[in-house]
């Protein structure tokens, strides 16, 4: 695994950015913004600004297709979460998300205002999740891996995102 993301690390160049930009605060579902459409093996990094509001979640969520993606999250807890999501089609939301794994983000600014550099590594099978350039979990990425949209997101844990969430230098690397 390490042997796999850290020669993808290396030949990825970047593809996107730096950009910035705001989830929008959403009721019934996590808010987004599509970054790429055409993406399985990727780095993207971004610095997130945590919001006003007594709980919040942010991240990515990669390999998305129209039944299955993943989750990375980090939230006011102060824990990170990858999930699995299956959306079967009359589920409008994620339906039985599945662990791929969580914990405790060390190094996690938990304040409202503070910023927080979520950065994510896939390659193949395989993934990285790095917290304030801090590296907080390998993880073996399950499942069907078709899809290939990336998105910066808010409110994946509870599928709503009350509260907008800024973020800033936002950089994709890939292949091209």
């Amino acid at each position: 695994a390490v042997a796999t993301l850290t020669a993808a690390d290396g030949a990825y160049v970047t593809l996107i950015g730096p950009v910035d930009g705001v989830v929008p605060a959403t009721t019934d579902r996590p808010g987004d913004v599509l970054i790429s459409e055409s993406l399985t093996d990727f780095a993207v990094e971004a610095v997130f600004v945590n919001p006003d509001s007594p709980t919040w979640d942010y991240g990515f969520a990669f390999r998305h297709d129209s039944l299955h993606h993943f989750r990375l999250s980090v939230a006011s807890d102060g824990t990170w979460a990858v999930t699995y999501c299956n959306e079967a089609p009359k589920q409008p939301l994620c339906f039985a998300p599945s662990f791929v794994g969580n914990g405790v983000a060390n190094g996690l600014a938990l304040g409202t205002g503070q910023t927080n550099r979520l950065r994510l590594l896939v390659a193949g099978t395989y993934g990285v999740v790095f917290v304030n350039e801090q590296q907080v979990a390998l993880f073996n990425l399950f499942g069907p891996t078709d899809g290939s949209a990336l998105f910066a997101a808010a409110g994946l844990r509870a599928n709503a995102n009350p509260t907008p969430v800024a973020y800033r230098d936002l950089i994709v690397r890939g292949t091209q």
